[in-house]
């Protein structure tokens, strides 16, 4: 919220370095907290389809700012995207903490209570509250370092592959043309409105992460990645 609202008034680069700063900060901190806030309270039958909601959150939210782009005031466009964060802060306040979490630092009430929030008064939490208990015990029985990320094998396979799809993902410019859209479309001479063609590239980007979601369902993991990364190449 502070970032958006210096977007909004600051004079002078270095405020708005500061702001971009922060707001690049805080969304570090979203990508790592909200799947794992998803993960501690969704059912393991739904967990993977809660978790792909996210990325299609994320290109909701650049189209959502690609309409206020209509508006050719960079003001408003601001405020706009400040209003989403008071909204989101003021309907999150009313979410309970994650069970797992509540488990963990030793407040088995209050986990059983969050869990029984989130199932519903008629769901039978004692099994699911049993699993959770069971794992949290787990951790803390086996005791990790960072330097177990590298010495087991099987850990650093993962953290080689993950760094590895980020690493591609990113460096294949996306985020650059998506944030130089408008500029894209004018340099190229385009026909059309460039902001209004910058609507279409966002909402083309919300069907595809949709059109995912349901391939998600139909196809393996490595199908999806390996059909997204044909699309990137085209």
């Amino acid at each position: 919220m502070i970032s958006w609202l210096m977007l909004a008034f600051c004079e002078g680069a270095i405020l708005l370095c500061l702001a971009r700063f922060l707001s690049g900060l805080c969304l570090g901190f979203i990508c790592v907290t909200t799947p794992l806030y998803i993960a501690e309270i969704a059912q393991p039958c739904v967990r993977g389809a809660l978790a792909t909601f996210f990325q299609l959150f994320i290109v909701i939210g650049i189209l959502f700012t690609f309409i206020l782009g209509i508006l050719q005031d960079a003001l408003w466009i601001t405020l706009g995207c400040s209003i989403v964060v008071l909204v989101f802060f003021a309907l999150f306040l009313w979410m309970p903490e994650s069970p797992v979490y509540l488990t963990m630092v030793s407040r088995p009430k209050a986990a059983a209570a969050s869990l029984q929030w989130l199932r519903g008064r008629d769901y039978d939490i004692y099994a699911e509250i049993r699993v959770i208990e069971a794992v949290v015990q787990e951790g803390r029985d086996v005791e990790v370092t960072y330097g177990d990320f590298i010495s087991d094998a099987a850990s650093f396979r993962g953290i080689i592959i993950a760094m590895g799809l980020f690493f591609f993902q990113q460096m294949c410019g996306i985020n650059v043309v998506i944030f130089y859209m408008n500029t894209v479309f004018e340099t190229a001479g385009s026909t059309i409105s460039p902001t209004l063609a910058t609507v279409i590239i966002g909402i083309v980007q919300v069907e595809f992460c949709f059109e995912k979601r349901m391939s998600q369902l139909r196809w393996s993991q490595n199908h999806v990645l390996m059909l997204d990364f044909y699309r990137y190449n085209i």
